[in-house]
């Protein structure tokens, strides 16, 4: 059978020192009977910013560019229908140029913001296709305050898209990854968190008899240690150690374009991102949590004239 995951949680890299105290990050095999080729709209280090609104469309147009997709498709075939989706993806993706306006016209609510700058410095990281052809991928932490349990479309949620349904189910509500959060439902006030990793979905998703996936990962790619930020130094070498390994692991021509081409290659690159920024960009993440979530108040804020309601996925 196959499936598309598309998540739309807050999302980090979970990181942890190995034997010689030093912090790496955290792997995961995928099952030798599964095949999965992933898009990562942003990459290691950096949040994304989805606006609630734009979150039904986005699906929707990954869900008409996947024609084609099934349980025969080879590598290739699911590689080239998750390039057309990132394509179509790109059109719509209005967020990169919001923000280079609002840094263009020096919005100090943008520019003074780490996170809003390491978005702004990355475009030619941003949508990267991967293959996985080492079997290795990143064992990504997905979170959701349940307080955002109220109708919310597909926002919040890890929507897996199958064959035998017209309907996404919600993965972060089902019984196999967080039993309580279906009792929640009926709660008024709802404080607690949900929350589950890759590998814990691949296994998942394994019992019920998929084996070829498609990921569609709308979340942030933050650093973590368990609720709390790295230093800023540390986040660089994980950032290029991550980058080496996506380049090990993605099977590609010469000609193969598996990233998203920026619209100014004046925006810079990781390089010019972790050499511009002073201050520790996760410290942001310090809630229990290490979600932050910007109100439509901030958001109406920093885009001065537009009303736009952000939120750091």
């Amino acid at each position: 059978m196959s499936a598309i995951l598309v998540i739309t949680t807050h999302g980090d890299i979970q990181v942890c020192q190995n034997p010689n105290k030093i912090l790496e990050e955290n792997y995961t095999q995928i099952p030798d009977e599964m095949t999965v080729v992933s898009l990562n709209v942003v990459s290691a280090g950096v949040p994304n910013f989805l606006p609630e609104e734009n979150v039904p469309r986005t699906i929707q147009t990954i869900l008409k560019n996947r024609k084609g997709f099934d349980e025969n498709s080879t590598i290739k075939q699911m590689k080239n229908i998750v390039k057309q989706i990132r394509d179509k993806l790109i059109e719509e993706d209005d967020q990169i140029e919001f923000i280079r306006e609002q840094v263009q016209i020096k919005n100090e609510e943008v520019t003074s913001d780490p996170e809003f700058m390491s978005y702004y410095y990355h475009p030619d990281l941003l949508y990267k296709i991967k293959t996985h052809s080492n079997r290795n991928i990143l064992n990504k932490e997905f979170l959701r305050e349940n307080n955002l349990l109220k109708p919310r479309g597909m926002d919040w949620q890890l929507n897996l898209f199958t064959e035998r349904r017209a309907e996404p189910e919600d993965l972060m509500s089902s019984d196999e990854l967080n039993r309580n959060v279906e009792s929640l439902r009926s709660k008024n006030i709802r404080s607690e968190f949900s929350s589950t990793n890759l590998k814990k979905i691949l296994d998942v998703l394994l019992s019920r008899g998929i084996r070829k996936l498609i990921i569609i990962d709308l979340s942030c790619s933050v650093f973590r240690k368990k609720d709390r930020g790295i230093d800023l130094r540390t986040q660089r070498r994980l950032a290029l150690s991550i980058g080496r390994q996506d380049s090990a692991s993605t099977v590609a021509s010469e000609s193969d374009n598996n990233s998203y081409e920026p619209r100014s290659t004046a925006l810079g690159s990781i390089g010019n991102f972790f050499s511009g920024i002073t201050s520790r960009v996760s410290n942001t993440f310090t809630r229990k949590t290490g979600l932050n979530h910007r109100s439509k108040k901030q958001v109406r804020k920093a885009s001065k004239t537009r009303k736009y309601k952000t939120l750091k996925h």
